[in-house]
């Protein structure tokens, strides 16, 4: 909003100018136009105060007439003289008048001047900084995803509820992993829980591996490489308590695909197996925004 009033102004400020301007220049017009007619009308008066110089015709100086006559010549004169004099402070006045609104015309031109330039240099300034390339932003949907620490801890090493027990050594092959998981070591971890699938596919961690290695694509935004590892989790281990997570994911991993079908689809599934779940009341979210 900021810009585009900026950019009215920039725009507005030499209309301004031009109405001035003219307004200006019309007075100045108008003022010589009285001028002209005054100068005219001193001229006339002076040819009338010429013609009144002009001596009479002889006649006896002892005439009263003749008295009378140059008598009413010489006030006639007088009023002329007075006339044009009126008429010339007009001219005079009307002179310093043109003069003022000329230079006020000139000091009007230069402030508009400057602050257009100072407009031109604030819009070239704003125009800059939206072209500065931005960090894109996460998408909202990645947003509210938990990450891989938050999205249900894997039990501690050992077995869950209905499991057996965890052998010492898978459980410290497990949990090397998962802890360069929890550094943020996401390629050691990934690395490491692989390896542990190959020496351990049928544990009762196993699953949960999977899914951490699911999670690790994820985070790398390799997203058909994460679908690929959820899908492990949902058909090798079908009774993994990670299930609902795994198909969380997964629709998600489609979505930020651009795959929005697939995403429905798998959110829908997840809101159907497991209604009652965190994870369905996820799915139920990320659907409206697929809408």
């Amino acid at each position: 909003m900021k810009r585009y009033r900026l950019i009215f102004s920039f725009l507005f400020l030499p209309i301004l100018f031009l109405v001035l301007g003219g307004c200006l220049s019309g007075d100045i017009q108008y003022i010589r136009r009285d001028i002209n007619t005054l100068q005219r009308q001193i001229d006339t008066l002076q040819n009338q105060i010429t013609s009144t110089r002009t001596p009479p015709p002889p006649q006896p100086t002892d005439s009263l007439e003749a008295r009378k006559k140059q008598a009413d010549i010489e006030a006639e004169q007088q009023n002329l003289k007075r006339d044009l004099d009126s008429l010339r402070a007009v001219i005079e006045d009307n002179h310093h008048l043109t003069t003022r609104t000329s230079n006020r015309l000139d000091d009007l031109e230069k402030r508009f001047t400057t602050e257009l330039n100072g407009l031109e240099t604030k819009l070239d300034q704003l125009m800059a900084k939206a072209e500065e390339p931005k960090e894109p932003s996460k998408p909202v949907l990645e947003a509210q995803v938990p990450s891989p620490a938050e999205v249900k801890k894997p039990a501690p090493p050992e077995a869950p509820s209905g499991k057996k027990k965890v052998p010492s050594d898978v459980e410290r092959a497990y949990r090397e992993a998962y802890e360069a998981l929890q550094a943020a070591n996401l390629d050691g971890a990934r690395k490491m829980f692989l390896s542990f699938l190959e020496k351990y596919p049928d544990t009762p961690l196993s699953d949960n591996a999977q899914f951490w290695i699911g999670e690790i694509y994820f985070k790398n935004h390799q997203y058909e490489a994460a679908i690929l590892a959820y899908e492990d989790v949902i058909k090798k281990y079908p009774d993994s308590n990670k299930l609902p997570d795994a198909y969380l994911k997964q629709g998600l991993a489609f979505h930020e695909l651009g795959d929005k079908i697939d995403a429905r689809i798998i959110l829908e599934n997840l809101i159907k197996k497991y209604p009652n779940t965190e994870q369905a009341k996820i799915a139920k979210n990320k659907l409206k925004a697929l809408k």
